[in-house]
């Protein structure tokens, strides 16, 4: 199903891809089989976060609206996970025990799991560093960052590790290296890609985008700039009848003047 070499890879392009047919108008049945393949294939934790993440933030955003649909994706998912678990092994499904483990104890998510601490935790800690640097450019030197790595994991003593390359996050990365002046570009990345939205479900599905650039997946990589460029054609499309007709309607009311 996917040309990635691990599971949250796997995952993520599962869930770009959905996002990436929605854009493109792709029929409903491939875009659910795409957010499935991403829970029953890839079986990545960080693919389910996103899920989460972006229902959340929808969640917030259009609470009346959502309130019906975030208790049936509620329901279909805690359905999922029963069907996998009567038929799987649960001891060889490390996403289901992921998530037993955060609801029995959802403090120690963040400890239990040595990937999930540093992508998750690499997050969060990079935004406390960014924070503590009052939003200061720390610029894109990787050996200034190897420096203050040991600094960084005294500070956060629950963090196990972080990633020699810089912050696990395509966005917060942004922030570390270019500080302030980083804001409106992630600002902007954000609005270009959620305002393409024509629906609920659209929007959806476009902030699970977003998150999966929040996580270990970089705006490097081809599919953001796909992504960007399919928001940005469909926005132009939405916007160009209603241009026409504000241009069909001046010239009927100058027809009327002439005359």
């Amino acid at each position: 199903m996917s040309l990635a070499p691990e599971p949250t890879h796997h995952g993520f392009h599962m869930l770009l891809l959905a996002a990436l047919l929605y854009l493109l108008n792709g029929r409903t049945i491939y875009i659910v089989g795409c957010i499935f393949a991403s829970i029953l294939l890839a079986r990545s934790s960080s693919a389910v976060l996103a899920l989460f993440v972006g229902s959340i933030v929808l969640f917030v955003m259009k609470p009346v609206r959502m309130l019906p649909i975030f208790g049936a994706i509620s329901l279909v998912f805690g359905a999922v996970i029963m069907v996998v678990l009567n038929l799987l092994d649960q001891s060889n499904i490390r996403v289901l025990n992921l998530l037993i483990a955060a609801i029995e104890n959802p403090t120690s998510i963040l400890t239990i799991d040595y990937s999930v601490n540093s992508r998750i935790g690499g997050v969060l800690a990079g935004l406390g560093i960014i924070w503590n640097d009052y939003f200061l450019p720390a610029g894109l030197s990787n050996e200034d960052w190897l420096q203050r790595t040991p600094a960084f994991l005294s500070q956060y003593p629950w963090l196990f590790d972080l990633s020699p390359a810089g912050i696990p996050s395509g966005m917060v990365i942004i922030l570390y290296q270019m500080g302030f002046f980083g804001v409106p570009f992630v600002f902007y990345f954000i609005y270009r890609i959620v305002s393409a939205a024509r629906s609920i479900w659209g929007s959806y599905l476009l902030l699970v985008a977003v998150a999966v650039f929040f996580g270990q997946f970089l705006i490097s990589n081809p599919v953001f700039g796909l992504l960007c460029g399919c928001a940005a054609s469909l926005r132009a499309k939405i916007s160009i009848p209603k241009r026409s007709h504000q241009i069909n309607e001046n010239r009927f009311k100058l027809n009327g003047v002439l005359a």
